[in-house]
């Protein structure tokens, strides 16, 4: 597929791949304010084909460009492994045989190599060496109880729910 003959819903394409919402797309493209007709336009299966291209186009063309930026700059998983492990296997005094030795620094000289540290793990995470991921987590008021703790909460929510029934 390519450039979609309407003007008006390649405009919408691509303002749905940029990452407007349907309504703010709709509109861009020259429409008239209506969020069930937007709605309807994205749903299409022209105009979800067309995002589709929009959207992979765009995921080539950066993968292109962290090579290039890769290539450019020299940067590789190895060098990057290396300057991490100088830093994590450097001694602050207290270890034994170290790669570089950290206890005569200044807290200037270590703000900086702290500074360094967390480059490197960005440079890392922006080129796709590592993958930060987060535990979403919550924590409710059940968590902490016991099974006769819970069982007792149970019952005392079902006992409310009755009463508020009758």
């Amino acid at each position: 597929m390519s450039v979609l003959t309407s003007a008006k819903h390649e405009r919408f394409a691509q303002e749905i791949a940029g990452g407007a919402s349907a309504s703010q797309a709709y509109v861009a493209a020259g429409y008239r304010a209506h969020r069930g007709n937007a709605s309807a336009l994205a749903r299409q299966q022209t105009i979800l084909a067309r995002v589709g291209e929009l959207l992979a186009q765009r995921k080539r063309l950066q993968e292109r460009a962290t090579e290039r930026a890769i290539e450019r700059t020299a940067i590789t998983k190895q060098r990057v492994a290396e300057e991490l492990a100088a830093i994590g296997f450097a001694t602050t005094g207290l270890e034994g045989d170290p790669h570089l030795d950290l206890s005569a620094l200044s807290r200037e000289q270590a703000r900086a190599l702290s500074v360094k540290r967390q480059a490197l793990m960005d440079i890392a995470a922006l080129f796709g060496y590592v993958i930060k991921r987060t535990e979403v987590r919550e924590v409710d008021e059940f968590e902490s109880l016991d099974t006769e703790q819970l069982r007792a909460k149970v019952a005392e929510i079902i006992e409310r729910r009755a009463a508020t029934r009758h």
